[in-house]
């Protein structure tokens, strides 16, 4: 078996995709050694495509993965169906969070691969439901794998740093993400407030994470640079001056410290509604460290519970309507009170061994090992879903395509009314 897996040549401008990418790298080389990574982009000649194809037949490749969330192949795939390899390589393509933003391009490529064998990998449930609307094949759920060597929990780490920060009998809260309009910080900080007043004098928050000008394009409102920064402290300065010595911000921190972040805290806080939230690398990396989370339904983050652990996580309801994803803030309270009973007698480090089972470098090789080492494609790729008509009318990153005057599009809705 000989195997090549393409890559950019340069890296995403988002940490967590260059995070997945590189526990990607380490799953896909613990599943086999046979692999020939290659690196390719948008800007490459006819010459060198020529001489990738070339290489391929040459050298009797029967898998070819695509392991870049920036860059749709388009251009190769057209160039490779020249050759009488194209229909019997086995394609594989990882699927990322920007998947909506090139819909365009995604479905020009479907279209070129139909009657290849071809499979996606996506990180969640709901992405699923979401790629399947768009792609007629076989589509396969494997969650992003979460670095366990950085990632994990001890008890000896925990006490010492939280010596270090001067922390005693505090109930810490943590969030470790982008400050993003769609992320709902801003609701997540009057949740715990809410939290904090009524129930827990004694609670803290903590957030690390850079923000972001992203806004809420999907729904026709975007932001200038430094425009949410500037918002959003303008709204943090309205909160009660009483409180805000009990939320800290970290600036953005390494992988090393953000794993004591996770450590040191009691529970995990998300109650993001982000238009394509499907996975959510900050979850995986918080399990890891045995951190019990309160978080919504929506997207890849439902994908995390399991069974074995389900008591652990509990999960805000996110409903769609006319203007978009809306939280149901009313939940959190109710929500985080039973998390809290749930997690008086947690024993946090069978509770990381046991997410580490699930989604862990090691644990995700072993699936990568199954879909894409032991075994070959069987059906090939049927054709585009339901919407290809609409998708032809709209450029990769027209957002007009998800929204109108009157909110929402019939599109949009289809697409996300079961996103979880």
């Amino acid at each position: 078996m000989s195997v090549i897996c393409f890559d950019r040549f340069t890296d995403s401008h988002w940490q967590s995709c260059r995070t997945i990418k590189s526990n990607i790298k380490k799953s896909l080389n613990i599943a086999s050694n046979d692999i020939e990574y290659l690196s390719i982009s948008e800007c490459e000649g006819s010459y060198r495509i020529q001489s990738l194809c070339e290489k391929i037949k040459n050298q009797n490749i029967n898998k070819i993965i695509f392991l870049e969330h920036q860059y749709i192949p388009l251009e190769f795939i057209c160039f490779f169906k020249k050759y009488k390899q194209f229909k019997t390589v086995d394609f594989y393509f990882f699927i990322y969070g920007d998947f909506t933003l090139n819909l365009n391009s995604w479905q020009s490529l479907a279209q070129n691969l139909i009657g290849c064998k071809v499979k996606l990998l996506v990180a969640s449930h709901a992405q699923r439901k979401l790629v399947s609307k768009v792609v007629d094949g076989e589509i396969e759920v494997v969650p992003f794998p979460v670095d366990s060597t950085v990632f994990y929990y001890n008890e000896d780490e925990r006490l010492a740093f939280r010596q270090r920060l001067g922390l005693s009998d505090e109930i810490i809260f943590y969030y470790s993400g982008r400050i993003s309009e769609q992320k709902n910080v801003m609701n997540m900080i009057h949740s715990f407030l809410n939290i904090k007043k009524y129930y827990f004098k004694n609670a803290k928050l903590f957030i690390s994470g850079n923000y972001d000008d992203i806004g809420k394009a999907f729904f026709g409102k975007k932001r200038l640079p430094g425009h949410y920064y500037q918002i959003f402290q303008e709204q943090l300065s309205e909160v009660d001056s009483e409180y805000l010595g009990d939320i800290q911000f970290f600036d953005f921190v390494p992988h090393e410290q953000t794993s004591l972040l996770y450590t040191v805290s009691d529970f995990y806080l998300s109650l993001s509604s982000f238009h394509d939230e499907d996975y959510g690398m900050s979850i995986g990396e918080a399990l890891l460290s045995g951190l019990p989370a309160l978080i919504t339904d929506w997207g890849g983050y439902s994908s995390f519970v399991r069974e074995d652990f389900k008591k652990y996580l509990q999960l805000v309801s996110v409903k769609l309507t006319s203007s978009g994803p809306a939280v149901k803030y009313n939940e959190v309270l109710k929500k985080f009170l039973l998390l809290h009973a749930n997690s008086k007698s947690i024993d946090r480090n069978r509770f990381s061994q046991l997410c580490q089972s699930h989604f862990s470098i090691d644990s995700v090789a072993k699936r990568y090992n199954d879909l894409i080492f032991s075994s070959d494609i069987k059906n090939p790729l049927v054709g585009l879903g339901f919407w290809a008509e609409v998708i032809n009318r709209y450029d990769d990153g027209n957002t007009e395509i998800f929204h109108n005057d009157d909110g929402i599009t019939n599109f949009y809705k289809d697409m996300y009314n079961d996103y979880r």
